[in-house]
Formats: structure tokens, sequence, C-alpha cells
């Protein structure tokens, strides 16, 4: 399970409610013989990646199919109730109605609650028959013309020695490339990398290194963090 830096165990175990429908009161988590007070974080339980948290499920608890029911919205007069698995993510989402409405998986926006969901969410973490809204991202056709010549400078963060750094970075540019500009900033100038590995964040989204700048909408003056840890991705 993927879980962000600040979660507490409160929020870890809703997360597996959400994956396995056991109840947050008949879960108790045990990481090297402590059991985890609901409110303490991940960074103050010194929970590192990779780690392992047992988990006690009270008796009395009957498992129940882990599938929830979403609305989906794919227009203004078209809906459909779907079923699906609560470890589905949205990019399997995305993908399934790729095949239902022809459209790329890189143009479709899927939005909750007011908010658009990143392709590695759960939808196990949507609330169950919430409405979920369906666009397609539109791209100008002189976008990829105009950020093919002209540089955008954002600024580097990392919150774990609170250095901002403007960087220039071209559109078209994946975001890999800025792991190696990152690397060579970090021999040049006292910019401290996280040593258990680390990922870029734009407007609170996980930046996928394969894809561009443009792709992620960066524009100019705005902010990438760098977080501390690894994203993993799973397969069906």
């Amino acid at each position: 399970m993927e879980v962000g830096y600040w979660d507490t165990a409160l929020k870890i175990k809703e997360k597996i409610q959400m994956c396995t429908g056991i109840p947050v009161s008949n879960q108790k988590l045990i990481y090297f013989g402590q059991v985890l007070p609901d409110d303490h974080d991940v960074d103050k339980c010194a929970i590192i990646n990779d780690s392992h948290i047992d988990l006690i499920v009270h008796s009395g608890y009957v498992k129940q199919p882990p599938v929830i029911r979403l609305q989906l919205k794919t227009g203004p007069r078209s809906g459909v109730h779907l079923p699906v698995d609560v470890k589905d993510n949205v990019l399997w989402l995305k993908e399934r109605l790729q095949k239902s409405e022809g459209k790329a998986v890189d143009k479709l926006v899927i939005h909750a609650t007011g908010a658009e969901l990143c392709d590695q969410q759960l939808l196990g973490e949507v609330p169950d028959n919430c409405e979920i809204d369906v666009s397609f991202r539109q791209y100008p056709a002189t976008a990829g013309i105009r950020w093919a010549k002209n540089k955008v400078e954002v600024t580097l963060w990392s919150y774990r020695c609170g250095t901002k750094i403007p960087v220039e970075v071209n559109g078209r540019d994946k975001v890999g490339k800025l792991r190696k500009e990152v690397e060579r900033l970090q021999k040049l100038i006292e910019f401290n990398l996280p040593e258990d590995g680390y990922f870029f964040i734009h407007k609170q989204d996980v930046m996928e290194e394969d894809k561009s700048f443009f792709w992620h909408g960066v524009s100019e003056n705005d902010t990438i963090e760098i977080f501390p840890g690894r994203v993993t991705y799973g397969s069906r």
C-alpha cells in the first residue's frame, strides 16, 4: 500500500478499509512490536519505504466483497452506474473509458468531489455511489510549437532542506530529464536530496517522468516539489 508522508495511522486504517472492507474500528496496526496511535503520522512513527506493518483484525468481523459503485457522468445527458473493484486505480478507469469513448488516455480528465483525480489514485478512496465527472482535455493546436521554442522558468523546492531554486525547462522535455538536472545541481551547490529516493510533485499531483512538462500542464513560475520516497505502480 502506498501512503503519504503525513498520513496518520487512522488515515492508513481508512485506506485499508477502502481496499479490504475491514472497518477501522476492527483494526489494530503493529510496527516493530508497538501499536500505532491513530493520531501519529508516518514521520512520527518512523515508517520508511518498504516497511512491514502487522494488521490485527478483531474477532467478530465478517468480510464484505471489496466492490464499490461509481456514478460516471461522461456528458450533459449521459451517465452510467459502474461497479468497480476498490483496488482499481484511476488509470485503469481511463483505459476502460478509452475503449468505450474512443479518446486517448492522456486526454481524459476524471473529477470527483470537486477535485481532479491522479492516475495512481485508488478508486476505493472515492466515496461509494459518488458522481464522477469525465471530461476531455483539449490542447491548443499551437501549444506544441510555443513550448518547443520557449523555455519556462519554474521553482524547484525541497521541503527537507527548505531550498528553492529557479530552473528553466522545455515544455516538450520529459520530466525524467529534470532528475539529471537536479543531480547536477546537487554537485554544484548545497542542495541535499533525500537519500532513499525522491519523486516530483506539481500542484499536488505526482509527476510521471516519462511524460512531458506540457503534458503535466506546467507553466511559467510554477513550483515543482521534490518529495522523498519512491512511486510504485501496480499492474493488472
